[in-house]
């Protein structure tokens, strides 16, 4: 779990990210990336990190903070970043994984998220579908949605192999 002690490194990763990764969406223009990087204040952050109805995560890389996570109920996925420079390297997958499971543990059978466009094929690849074209703050977005089966590790447990997995 994240804690409000992250709240900096959290904001540096949050503005990096959707100033270098999410240019399909912001396509450089300096108003609407004001009004999307508005609220990524470290103060803001900070209470995102500790609303109680938020289950905020990190990923870690010799104690630096690298990647970021947020559920928010009932089963919405509101944030998913990871720092540019550790891009395509799994961590968003292993955040994303670690927010199904936690979701899937509260009882959520369809998890939502609203998708910039930068990120539509991550998510794909991850098992959502596109549900509908909406916008954000930051201009179009995509409502995508999955639905969550049992966790694969209990499945994985039960047939004697210890939930052991590899990614392809």
């Amino acid at each position: 779990m994240a804690t409000e002690g992250d709240a900096g490194a959290v904001c540096d990763i949050l503005r990096r990210s959707i100033t270098q990764c999410c240019v399909d969406d912001h396509r450089y223009d300096s108003g609407v990336l004001e009004r999307w990087l508005r609220n990524k204040t470290t103060d803001t952050v900070e209470s995102w990190l500790i609303w109680p109805a938020h289950y905020p995560i990190v990923a870690t890389v010799q104690d630096e903070v690298v990647g970021v996570g947020m559920l928010a109920r009932p089963g919405r996925i509101v944030l998913l970043h990871v720092d540019p420079i550790r891009r395509q390297t799994g961590i968003g997958s292993a955040l994303l994984r670690t927010l199904e499971s936690k979701a899937r543990k509260s009882g959520v059978s369809m998890l939502r998220v609203t998708s910039t466009l930068s990120a539509r094929r991550f998510y794909e690849s991850h098992g959502y579908s596109l549900v509908t074209a909406t916008s954000a703050p930051y201009g179009a977005a995509l409502a995508m949605a999955k639905r969550l089966g049992a966790d694969l590790r209990a499945r994985a447990s039960a047939c004697g192999c210890n939930g052991a997995a590899r990614e392809a």
